[in-house]
């Protein structure tokens, strides 16, 4: 222990201050960004204050696993210098080891925590809400029934979370070893150094059920968000004048039908839509002065702001499709997790990201604004599809409306997605998630090369990054993972061109939809400032 805390020291300070202080600027951030969503989207009457703590630290807890991904590739490319070769502080193997552990064993912390997390904290504190409505409120064992009665429900996840790691543990995943090596050619994929003891086959194991989750739900509420939103944002949304016109319409027919109509079961049901109609049309009146200046003001921002997420979106789909391509056609196969040894088609996130390693930290904020746009972009999706299992809608989410259970049932999401994020990162850009922008001299017939480093190159030349060999690892023991997140990207795809055609061609979104969804959220509407903010979306 000693002495890989000595070889850590051999690091110049230099470089870990380069780590640590964007890092910790960025984890300052998140946090404000996790506890603003906490705080903008839960209702301010019945979510406590213990509800939103668990909810900002545990989707903190999952970004922050994210966010350790451009500490990772930042460490294995400033390992390197422009011209292929070690640094000084670098060349000692030791040192260089000692670093690679450490990120592995935070890591692994930050695993267990997501686990801690969605076994034990989410799931109590789920439950314990939901049993607010059953009891006589401020009775004196109202509290103390509602954790016995949280913690029966909770005891269930922690068995599963038990099953699930004893599984990992216990039974043989498969071995690490070479693939499609020939004789005297090296091997397209060096698996050695890549073993693993029982504790980290069985976070690993957990993590990639995680990813595996957070992947389907990503390909629904990410993709159609990233799509959705930015062209609601550039095409915009009707105005509250003429939705009045459209609803004075809708109630002055109303009206006639009523009074041409003798069956008493239609009259009830009209006289509730006229009621629900006419107290929409009152609401609207009080927002139309608002609503006309703000949204002169702050549509060209919306529209600008559209465009460039647009793009971003289109870069990405862009990206995943020539990547899975490429995968496909110069792939190691299904068995290995369609890894791709050596890129063959020109990827442009992976080109930009390699490139901005050399403007640090550029690359660094790059990734971090990638994982905030996918984050939000599922936050978009979330929103406007609401809470679904199985096709059934649960939930729908509001500012300041939103219940505590359903609260904790974002986060819940939230956290896969996150998780998730890691596997889609490794999609989109391969060759800067696993070596960052490393490059190797490559000697060979009496003359040399400079090149960048692939899955292909030689191990004693290149550092793969942490994060890369945990994932390459698994895809190597249990391939069925590495062959569900490949075609996971081909169904985002698809499902992002669905969307976009979706909303720019059959519908444009309207103010109504505020009342629509918002039956889920409160239960009573007695607060209709929250109702008149959302149904100005032009501002």
């Amino acid at each position: 222990m000693s002495d890989e805390i000595d070889r850590t020291a051999g690091v110049p300070v230099n470089v870990l201050a380069s780590m640590w202080l964007p890092l910790c600027c960025i984890l300052l951030v998140e946090l404000i960004l996790c506890t603003f969503f906490v705080r903008f989207f839960s209702s301010v009457r019945s979510c406590g204050y213990g509800t939103r703590v668990i909810c900002t630290l545990g989707l903190f807890t999952s970004v922050l696993t994210s966010s350790l991904l451009p500490a990772d590739i930042f460490l294995v490319s400033f390992s390197k210098d422009a011209y292929g070769r070690f640094k000084p502080w670098a060349t000692d193997n030791g040192t260089r080891i000692s670093l690679e552990q450490s990120v592995s064993y935070s890591i692994y912390a930050l695993y267990g925590a997501d686990i801690l997390f969605v076994f034990l904290l989410l799931p109590f504190s789920f439950f314990y809400n939901q049993q607010r409505d059953d009891l006589v409120p401020n009775d004196e064992y109202s509290v103390t029934s509602r954790c016995m009665s949280a913690l029966k429900w909770t005891v269930g996840f922690v068995v599963v979370a038990g099953i699930l790691l004893i599984v990992g543990a216990l039974i043989p995943l498969g071995e690490v070893g070479l693939s499609n090596n020939t004789m005297g050619d090296p091997p397209e994929l060096d698996l050695r150094g890549f073993e693993s003891n029982r504790g980290e086959d069985a976070l690993g194991l957990v993590f990639n059920i995680f990813s595996v989750i957070g992947l389907a739900t990503i390909c629904c509420y990410g993709a159609h968000g990233m799509a959705s939103l930015p062209v609601t944002w550039v095409v915009g949304t009707k105005s509250p004048e003429s939705l009045r016109v459209e609803l004075e319409d809708e109630a002055r027919s109303l009206e006639e039908m009523l009074n041409s109509t003798a069956n008493a079961r239609s009259v009830s049901s009209m006289r509730v839509q006229l009621s629900d109609t006419r107290r929409k049309i009152s609401m609207l009146e009080g927002t139309e002065s608002r609503c006309g200046c703000c949204a002169a003001i702050c549509r060209p921002l919306r529209v600008g702001c559209g465009i460039l997420f647009l793009l971003c979106a289109f870069l990405i789909v862009t990206t995943l499709t020539l990547t899975n391509v490429d995968r496909l056609l110069n792939g190691m196969g299904a068995k290995k997790g369609y890894v791709l040894p050596h890129p063959h088609l020109i990827n442009p996130l992976n080109w930009v990201l390699v490139h901005l390693q050399g403007l640090f930290p550029l690359d660094f904020l790059a990734m971090t604004c990638l994982i905030f746009f996918l984050v939000g972009s599922s936050v978009a999706g979330i929103q406007q599809i609401g809470i679904c299992i199985c096709c059934v809608k649960l939930y729908k989410i509001r500012a300041h409306k939103t219940k505590p259970e359903a609260m904790l049932f974002v986060v819940f999401i939230l956290m896969f997605c996150v998780m998730a994020i890691n596997v889609l990162l490794y999609s989109m850009a391969p060759g800067y998630y696993t070596f960052g922008s490393q490059s190797w001299v490559d000697e060979t017939s009496n003359s040399s090369a400079l090149v960048e480093c692939a899955v292909r190159a030689n191990t004693d030349e290149c550092i793969m990054t942490r994060s890369a060999k945990i994932l390459i690892r698994f895809f190597d023991k249990v391939w069925i993972f590495g062959v569900f997140y490949y075609w996971a990207n081909w169904v985002f795809v698809v499902v992002f061109a669905v969307s976009f055609l979706y909303r720019l061609l059959f519908r444009r979104p309207d103010a109504t939809s505020a009342f629509e969804s918002g039956y889920d959220s409160e239960s009573d509407f007695s607060d209709t400032e929250g109702l008149i903010n959302e149904m100005n979306p032009d501002y």
